[in-house]
């Protein structure tokens, strides 16, 4: 009885183990990551060539808006996914920062605050996102409202 036990504590602790391990691979964090990895070298030349209509054409999947912050530096953003019905939405994506400098969510101008993997944004409400570096000029983001 005592050894059935030990098997049935064993199968769980794996079970519990590999589905931690899947949930981390599939998460969308490590998808996108993946994504602007992969496609990175190819994404940079048609920014650097103003060819955002390519990069439509190439990626229908992702909603691509450019905008300028208050410097007026250009900044490239990925819709990747979004779930929820507004007013309660989250939002993925990666943008690329000419300056290599992060940005928060659609330009706005919320101040960014440093964290441990990232950089934080609120709006004073429970309106917020997080953003981090994926490479050089390439970050991830998350926003929700």
């Amino acid at each position: 009885m005592e050894r059935r036990i030990k098997c049935i504590t064993l199968c769980v602790v794996l079970i519990i183990g590999i589905i931690s391990i899947l949930f981390l691979f599939n998460s969308k964090r490590r998808k996108i990551e993946n994504f602007v990895k992969s496609n990175r070298e190819y994404m940079e030349n048609e920014i650097k060539n103003n060819n955002i209509d390519r990069l439509s054409q190439k990626y229908p999947d992702l909603s691509i808006e450019t905008y300028e912050d208050e410097d007026n530096l250009n900044v490239v953003e990925f819709g990747y996914s979004s779930k929820g019905i507004i007013p309660a939405s989250k939002y993925y994506g990666f943008y690329y920062s000419k300056d290599d400098t992060p940005h928060v969510f659609q330009g706005s101008a919320l101040k960014l605050v440093k964290e441990k993997d990232g950089w934080k944004w609120t709006d004073g409400s429970d309106n917020g996102g997080f953003t981090s570096r994926i490479s050089k000029n390439w970050f991830y983001y998350e926003a929700w409202f």
